[in-house]
């Protein structure tokens, strides 16, 4: 059989007051024509479907799409819920809409939730805290690995059969193996310490969510399905495809399929004077800008989104100088209200201070201020 690994959809996601869901909704459709293309049976999507746990309208509605144009299409679709869903919601009404073929599978429970299609057992484990496994079998285990290992040798899996783990959680082999996703060195991602792979070793593929680059860990079944798009301006150098899953008599083979967003996060590197151009115009992306100037340009982002309309930030590659000085320097505590208010005349007149008369008149108005 054949399924698509989707995770981290974070559908509603917003980026500096911005609303990707569009772009998210076209992304999806996406994801219908791909399972349509490699007649696929089914798709798997690995935790965090919405951005936050009680989604606006706006995202249940791209979501219900969804999953109507995907049940008309005779696909069967499992989800479970990652550390952004809201568990309870995820899974309201999932009895109901079982008999369509959606599973949703939102909270922990003592028996973990398996599916089979076509002779493959998909084991569906939302995120797990350790505080779950406390709760469900009064065992005493305060980290996220003994949590892990406690609760997968309490099922009962029979991984002489083709076995899919469907899990949101933060794995890694070692942290070197991180290095893809520049995590390396990282104990926790998302509120979750990192769990041993070799835990999940014995299942045929795992299809796992929580971090946004296609990472696998050990092994290439073993795999983060990526996010659909960069989802922050940190994530535009990672590498974002679907993975395409064929899985049979224990055999499973991996084709990587990356979409192509109606509008991309991009980011533009330059001096304001070479940005400032008509000829390096950007109407089509969501655009950062890192400025190589050395001093502060005044009203840079209002002045540049002629250029680029969708321009979502500015920042500078370096700390801008003043005069010599940064302007990131903490001002003396010995300055007076005077030549504090000079100061910031210069860095609003690109560094051009004040003459002496108007250092003059500054000065004799904050005395007069003073003496009141």
């Amino acid at each position: 059989m054949r399924f698509i690994h989707l995770a981290d959809l974070h559908i509603g996601k917003y980026l500096f007051n911005t609303s990707l869901l569009e772009i998210q909704a076209d992304l999806m459709d996406q994801v219908l024509r791909l399972a349509r293309e490699k007649e696929a049976d089914a798709i798997v999507i690995a935790g965090d479907v919405f951005d936050r746990a009680i989604a606006p309208n706006d995202a249940l509605k791209v979501f219900k799409d969804f999953l109507v144009k995907a049940v008309a299409a005779n696909l069967k679709v499992l989800i479970i819920a990652g550390n952004h869903d809201g568990p309870a919601r995820l899974e309201y009404l999932s009895d109901l809409v079982a008999s369509s073929g959606v599973y949703l599978v939102g909270e922990i429970t003592r028996e973990m939730a398996k599916i089979t299609i076509d002779e493959v057992d998909f084991y569906l484990l939302p995120f797990l805290k350790p505080i779950d496994v406390r709760l469900l079998f009064d065992v005493d285990v305060h980290n996220y690995n003994d949590a892990y290992r406690y609760y997968l040798q309490a099922q009962d899996i029979d991984y002489s059969r083709n076995t899919v783990l469907v899990a949101h959680q933060f794995f890694g082999s070692s942290f070197e193996a991180l290095k893809e996703n520049d995590l390396a060195g990282a104990f926790s991602v998302g509120n979750s310490e990192m769990i041993g792979v070799d835990l999940i070793d014995d299942f045929d593929y795992c299809a796992l969510g929580h971090l946004h680059g296609s990472l696998s860990l050990k092994r290439p079944e073993c795999r983060y399905g990526s996010s659909l798009m960069a989802l922050s301006f940190d994530e535009i150098h990672q590498i974002k495809a679907v993975p395409v899953v064929t899985i049979a008599n224990k055999q499973v083979t991996i084709e990587h399929v990356p979409l192509e967003p109606i509008k991309k996060l991009v980011e533009i590197t330059g001096t304001f004077d070479r940005l400032n151009r008509s000829e390096m115009a950007n109407s089509n992306d969501y655009v950062s800008i890192v400025l190589e100037d050395d001093r502060l340009i005044l009203n840079a982002r209002d002045r540049l989104k002629l250029i680029y309309p969708d321009i979502m930030q500015v920042r500078y590659s370096k700390p801008i100088a003043l005069d010599g000085d940064t302007i990131m320097k903490k001002p003396k505590k010995s300055a007076s209200v005077a030549e504090l208010f000079c100061d910031f005349y210069a860095l609003m007149h690109d560094g051009k201070a004040m003459d002496e008369t108007q250092e003059k008149i500054v000065a004799e108005f904050f005395e007069r201020s003073d003496n009141r």
